[in-house]
C-alpha cells in the first residue's frame, strides 16, 4: 500500500490588502487577455511561492514542519 503524498510548497501568505490590489490587477489583465483561455489563482489563494518541494509523505511534512518551526522560531503557519 502507498502512502497518499500531498503537494507541498514554501510560501508567504499576503496581506489582505495586497491581494486586493492583485485582484485589481488581474481584473485589468483578463480584459486585456479576455481571448486567452488562463488560469487564475482565487484571491483566497494568493501567496507567494518561495519553494515547491514537491509531494510528501505525512512523515516527510513533518521533518520539513520541524525545520521550519526552528529556522522561524515557531512564526510559521502551516496550511496543506
Amino acid at each position: 500500500m502507498h502512502e497518499e503524498k500531498k503537494r507541498i510548497f514554501i510560501a508567504i501568505n499576503l496581506p489582505h490588502h495586497t491581494k486586493q490590489e492583485l485582484i485589481q490587477y488581474i481584473s485589468k489583465i483578463k480584459k486585456i487577455n479576455s481571448s486567452h483561455n488562463f488560469k487564475y489563482v482565487k484571491p483566497e489563494g494568493q501567496h507567494l511561492t518561495l519553494h515547491f518541494l514537491g509531494y510528501l509523505t505525512n512523515d516527510q511534512i513533518e521533518k520539513v514542519k520541524l525545520i521550519l518551526s526552528k529556522v522561524t522560531q515557531n512564526k510559521i503557519f502551516i496550511n496543506y
